[in-house]
């Protein structure tokens, strides 16, 4: 009798974990919670602590001019400064810095840590996050392969937004880090509300 309880109950247990499992398997995975800080000479993005390292792989960020059917992009891995690191396995939490030469920016005290990885550039192609001819801050997607999952106006100098790992194997387009757009009133003002909102699927077509 003490036998068939023993057994009903193991029985349940793990029928209990298998239905954990199937739950969480359904919800997908969980976002990487990210944090972007930008001035008119830095980029700066923040990965807070969790339980183990996180994939940035194909962290991508686009910005698209009216008018124009190709956004461009900026892919972090990229980046010279920071192709010593396994974007599949980034110890958190860690600071990724992209910084005009010659300039101090004001680090956010959670990028402070020990984990700060900064890339030095001297040309203005770098800063696609600000115009710097008209004086105004872009408005950046963040990208999962070829899908925007979130959109941040950085004219607040603040986005707080999350990123997935595609999860398919198929290899990403490498975007050329150098190449900035031109410079274009077309986006907002500084002093107008920042957005940030979660968008539909939408083609690079």
């Amino acid at each position: 009798m003490r036998r068939d309880h023993l057994a009903a109950t193991l029985f349940a247990a793990v029928l209990l974990i298998l239905i954990s499992l199937a739950v969480a398997l359904a919800q997908g995975p969980v976002p990487t919670s990210l944090t972007l800080y930008a001035d008119e000479n830095s980029f700066i993005v923040y990965v807070p602590a969790s339980n183990g390292p996180v994939s940035l792989r194909g962290l991508t960020f686009e910005v698209a001019l009216e008018g124009e059917t190709t956004p461009y992009s900026y892919r972090l891995e990229d980046y010279p400064g920071f192709s010593n690191l396994n974007f599949d396995a980034i110890p958190s939490p860690i600071c990724f810095s992209l910084i005009r030469n010659g300039t101090a920016p004001v680090r956010p005290n959670s990028c402070r840590a020990d984990e700060v990885h900064d890339y030095i550039f001297s040309s203005e192609s770098h800063i696609f996050w600000y115009d710097s001819l008209n004086g105004i801050y872009r408005t950046i997607d963040v990208v999962v392969g070829e899908t925007p999952i979130s959109r941040c106006s950085m004219v607040t100098h603040e986005c707080s937004t999350g990123y997935i790992p595609p999860t398919s194997s198929a290899p990403t387009p490498t975007p050329d880090p150098c190449v900035a757009p031109p410079s274009s009133a077309m986006y907002p003002v500084p002093g107008a509300p920042a957005v940030e909102i979660d968008v539909a699927p939408v083609s690079n077509a």
